[in-house]
């Protein structure tokens, strides 16, 4: 798959590589690997790893690629270390990994440890809480738009200063300054469109109930977030600018603009998805490219082969079309040609209404039990199942113990469930949780009938009891391999 990804992205490049003009060194003190995330059509990729790299200690790991003129790059460290870097073309950046901190060295250095030292190590919505109290304080019978602006101005843009500053220093250069400023305008107008779904949902103030002049107001302030008139051609091309989510909270509360869009486009090819088709049409490729990169990375067996066939007849130049198109032909292949190897047992959930019933199964019965908790729908689950291979090999050196994947999908998932189960060979035992097993897990994780955060892994004893509650995810396979020496006898 690696070998193909890179293909990929060597076909839509369309440059040999003796004409790679932008360069990224790494270092770092232990060994890691790091995966690359290269823009694609010079959009922000974060679904597609391009490459992954082994560095070394005390060597340099260089890695060159092509920039048109500019592209935030994901950065993916294997000791759960990243970063996004923003590079112009001909650049040469070096990324310094030390004690699990990230430096920067090289053209544009100042800018990106800025970025990294106040908004990705910080977590981009550090600020959220006081967006949260500015949305909050000025809201009461109805929402006060204009005193929210000017607290909101005051209190989440100095990075305007900052990044001027680094300019006048002459450590970054005038156009990463205005490309800097305006990914870092999106990341904080995104914490003001969080804060007001909040508010509009009851999270903020329970009370609160906007009526149809908030709603309009509000419509158009989010509708100005997704285009405010500047450079489209750097704006959509930001690290941090998500239409899509601004799109369905315009479709929830604006029953003029749903309606329109309804009416416009066909449901057959876009289903829930037709809220994107709200963002201007220019967004359009890049928006539901990227929908379909998700599709294929973490739901593959819910892919919308019709919008793809929209893209092909509407934007076939679009690198996103080319990549989609040669995954569907290629899955289409797998699914006719090759059989997968499966090793699942599929257990009778109704049989199951607790964790001491699941105990006593048939296979089970005398082994310790570890628990993987997921849904068809939970990206980061299935993150997780790219390590199963090395996860079952440490089982196996402790001779008792079984694995049992508990899906919390609602009955209606039970045929993607049953699909994904295949697709992703999950060996062992598998089940849909029902209502009383998951009541159960709720009650023995949480103490009371709450959701489960997921994905959980769960160590039980051969009677069914919590040993562990919260193991290490298998993608931290050392420290889970520690915590179950600690633990299986």
């Amino acid at each position: 798959m690696k070998t193909y990804l890179t293909i990929f992205f060597f076909l839509i490049s369309g440059i040999a590589v003796s004409a790679q003009n932008t360069i990224i060194k790494f270092a770092a003190d232990t060994l890691v690997s790091v995966g690359i995330y290269e823009p694609i059509d010079g959009n922000s990729n974060l679904a597609i790893e391009t490459q992954k790299l082994v560095i070394k200690p005390d060597t340099i790991i260089t890695y060159k690629f092509e920039l048109v003129d500019f592209g935030f790059i994901n950065l993916e460290f294997s000791n759960k270390s990243r970063c996004d870097v923003l590079m112009e073309k001909g650049d040469t950046l070096e990324i310094r990994l030390k004690n699990n901190k990230i430096t920067f060295y090289g053209n544009n250095a100042a800018g990106n440890q800025y970025l990294y030292d106040n908004y990705v190590s910080k977590g981009w919505a550090h600020q959220q809480p006081t967006v949260d109290y500015i949305v909050k304080n000025n809201t009461s019978e109805k929402i006060n738009f204009d005193g929210i602006y000017k607290a909101f101005k005051d209190s989440c843009f100095a990075f305007i200063n900052d990044l001027d500053e680094l300019y006048k220093r002459k450590e970054i250069t005038s156009s990463f300054n205005n490309i800097m400023k305006q990914n870092l305008n999106l990341v904080s107008y995104d914490l003001l469109f969080q804060s007001y779904s909040n508010l509009l949902y009851g999270f903020l103030i329970k009370e609160f109930k906007p009526d149809s002049s908030d709603k309009y107001i509000l419509t158009r302030k989010i509708e100005e977030i997704i285009d405010d008139g500047s450079d489209y051609n750097i704006r959509i091309r930001c690290r941090y600018f998500f239409p899509t989510e601004y799109c369905y909270l315009i479709y929830r509360i604006s029953k003029e603009r749903r309606e329109e869009i309804n009416a416009e486009y066909d449901a057959n090819i876009f289903g829930s998805k037709i809220p994107i088709m709200l963002a201007p049409e220019y967004m359009h490729a890049q928006l539901l490219g990227k929908e379909l990169l998700y599709k294929t990375v973490n739901l593959p067996n819910e892919f919308n082969y019709n919008m793809l066939n929209y893209m092909i007849s509407h934007y076939p130049n679009s690198a996103y079309t080319l990549y989609l198109q040669n995954w569907a032909n290629k899955k289409e292949s797998e699914d006719l040609f090759s059989i997968k190897k499966n090793n699942a047992t599929i257990i009778d959930n109704n049989k199951i209404n607790s964790l001491k019933d699941l105990s006593l199964q048939e296979g089970i019965k005398g082994n310790y039990i570890f628990v993987d908790l997921w849904a068809t729908w939970c990206a980061p689950c299935k993150h997780e199942f790219k390590n199963n291979e090395e996860l079952h090999k440490l089982f196996s050196q402790y001779k008792n113990i079984v694995t049992v994947y508990i899906s919390i999908d609602k009955p209606d998932r039970k045929e993607i469930w049953r699909k994904d189960v295949d697709y992703y060979n999950l060996e062992g035992f598998n089940l849909i949780a029902s209502e009383n097993l998951y009541k159960d897990i709720q009650l023995k994780l949480n103490g009371k009938i709450q959701a489960v955060g997921i994905p959980r892994y769960i160590l039980l004893d051969s009677n069914g009891n919590i040993v562990n509650d919260d193991l290490p995810r298998p993608s931290s396979l050392a420290e889970l391999k520690a915590v179950l020496d600690n633990l299986v006898k």
